[in-house]
């Protein structure tokens, strides 16, 4: 995403050995975020901020370039962090259109939609269907099994944020500490065990 041509920002794609020359996605008048590709490269999942007058709405939008398909439409910052299950199948999401922020799933062109649990910044592991959603609640990280709904606690209190999978079992996730912005943890899924690896200047 990038305000480069107009004042607004807007989807572009671009090829590794020529990031110079993307070519541009979107063309309206709202702001749009690519916050996932799907598996097969096809697809974007986006966020559009759709700003007006006397209301502003935000809107999780699936994209090859050419269609778009509203999934989800609500006020601005509700629906945010999106990604793709490994098959493609799935995408997870957080919203809090029922007037609390929580964690669902739906079918790509947004139907068979579920709500799994409270919580923010899910993402789906690009390693596991089954298990692979982890979720920030109250600055505690979980992973949830999308099938049962299942939660299971990985850390105890603290303020984490922005969990990201980096492996089969491995979970890079910022920890904001005492008297500083933040630093970066590893976590092992299987143990509950913590690296530290990035300390305060």
């Amino acid at each position: 995403s990038s305000d480069r041509e107009v004042n607004n920002y807007e989807n572009y794609c671009a090829r590794l050995n020529d990031l110079e020359n993307p070519w541009r996605l979107t063309r309206n008048n709202e702001h749009d975020y690519v916050q996932s590709i799907s598996p097969d490269r096809t697809k974007i999942l986006s966020t559009r901020e759709k700003h007006g007058k006397r209301d502003e709405k935000s809107e999780i939008l699936v994209s090859d370039g050419n269609t778009e398909n509203i999934i989800l439409e609500g006020s601005v910052n509700s629906n945010s962090v999106q990604a793709w299950s490994p098959d493609g199948k799935r995408i997870v999401y957080t919203s809090n259109k029922n007037g609390s922020l929580g964690i669902y799933t739906a079918a790509p062109d947004g139907k068979n939609e579920k709500r799994l649990t409270n919580g923010r910044a899910a993402v789906w592991s690009p390693y596991s269907t089954k298990d692979g959603i982890a979720f920030v609640d109250n600055g505690v990280i979980y992973t949830l099994n999308p099938g049962t709904g299942k939660a299971t606690r990985l850390t105890g209190e603290g303020e984490y944020i922005l969990p990201t999978w980096v492996g089969k079992n491995l979970i890079a996730v910022s920890k904001v500490l005492p008297y500083t912005a933040g630093c970066l943890f590893l976590i092992d899924t299987m143990t509950g065990k913590e690296t530290q690896l990035t300390y305060p200047s």
